[in-house]
Parts: structure tokens; sequence; C-alpha cells
């Protein structure tokens, strides 16, 4: 899984060298934009319906919320071009279970309105990147068909496509990002920390716990996280 994960970064970078290679004799031409897409920060939310209790269940899709923290790093803007990265972590829940998600992107933008005398912008963009999806509870017992310690948790690894529409007034921005998640690693359980005295034997505990609940058909397969996001910021 991890090598495909490499893969779709170098995708990624490659894709951003070709751009910049491409664009390169008339972004020494060309004036960068002083408006906008430089660095922004901001809080996004997001409320779904997902089954992350049981396999079996999943008729019965539970509402689910979440918040979380946005930054986003522009490599340059110029013309109505540009390319930045982005990241964020945030924090869903249910019940008494919660998630930890951390997507990385990288983004390619285009300006289909612009006035820069006015700082106003509106950007479409789309990208490509990493996710990491955490599923956890806070007592011990029984996760998504595994069983679980309060330090431990589930946790999964993809690639995803963002897919954006941005707009920017001055120094503040609103952003509305569907996520499209592929390559998804199977889900299994980890510890929260690696903590040297919790397992004598980290053999044992790799062939035995995270394997005790494989035959189980109550098991999740995926973990559902946030689809949609809508975040408000400051751009600096």
């Amino acid at each position: 899984m991890k090598k495909y994960i490499f893969i779709v970064f170098i995708f990624a970078f490659g894709f951003a060298t070709g751009q910049t290679a491409s664009m390169g004799s008339s972004i020494l031409d060309k004036e960068f934009s002083d408006a906008g897409h430089n660095m922004d920060f901001g809080l996004y939310y997001s409320q779904f319906k997902a089954n992350n209790e049981t396999y079996m269940s999943h008729q019965n899709k539970d509402d689910w919320y979440a918040l979380g923290l946005y930054i986003g790093v522009g490599a340059y803007n110029v013309s109505k071009y540009s390319v930045f990265l982005d990241c964020g972590i945030d924090v869903g829940w249910h019940k008494d279970i919660f998630m930890l998600n951390v997507p990385v992107a990288l983004n390619v933008g285009y300006d289909i309105f612009a006035q820069p005398e006015k700082r106003t912008y509106l950007t479409a963009h789309a990208g490509i990147g990493y996710f990491f999806a955490s599923l956890r509870n806070f007592d011990n017992g029984m996760l998504a068909g595994y069983y679980v310690y309060e330090d431990e948790h589930l946790e999964q690894h993809s690639a995803f496509v963002p897919l954006g529409i941005r707009f920017y007034y001055k120094n503040v921005f609103a952003d509305f990002t569907y996520r499209m998640r592929f390559l998804k690693s199977r889900v299994k359980v980890e510890l929260n920390e690696e903590n040297d005295y919790y397992y004598d034997d980290d053999d044992w505990f790799k062939q035995t716990r995270r394997t005790a609940y494989n035959g189980q058909s109550d098991r999740i397969k995926n973990i559902e996280t946030l689809p949609w996001t809508f975040t408000i910021g400051l751009n600096f």
C-alpha cells in the first residue's frame, strides 16, 4: 500500500513541476499577484452520515459531525493559475466514538473570476494527496468489529482527490471542497503511541492481537470519513 501512495506523490510532484516548466518563461515576465493564494489559515466544518461501528449495520448509518484546522501554503501564483500545498487535521464524533483525520494535498487552482484591484477572486481547484484516517473510542471494548484497548485505535491510509471552489475577498476566504478517497489500505489495529513497556514481544502483538478478529463478519472494511468540508479563514 505504501508504494502506491508513494507513486501518487511522485505523480503529483511530476504534474506540478511539469506545469511550472511549461509556464517558466511566462513566470519570468509576469508579476506575482499581491492579493491572494499566499498562505491561508482557517477552520472547517463537516456533517455526514456514516457507518463506523460494525460492518453488518451498514443499513443504519449514523450522524457524524466534524471540526478541523486548515493551512494552505502557496507555491506560486501567476496570471490566473496557482499551485498550493494544503493540509488539515480534523476530529469527527458520534456518541462515544471519534475519528481523527489528517489530509495533505497538492492543488492546482484557476481563477474563474478575478478583480485584483478589489482583491476579490473566485478560484476553482483540484489536486491529489494522502489521507490518514483513524477511528478511536474512550474505553476498552468493541470498535467497528474489533476489540481495542483505550490506548489503541483503528487506522487506514489512502490517497484522495480534493475538488473545490474558493472565494477570496481581501484577507478573508471561504472554501467548499469535496474529497474522493481511493487506494485504501486495510483497516488495522494500532497503538496510539509506541510504548516499549506495553508489550514485551511486539511480534506476538502483531501476529496475535491484530489478527484476532480477522474472521469476524461484522468488522468494517473501510473507515468512512467526511466527504466534504466548508472552511472559513484568513489569507496572508
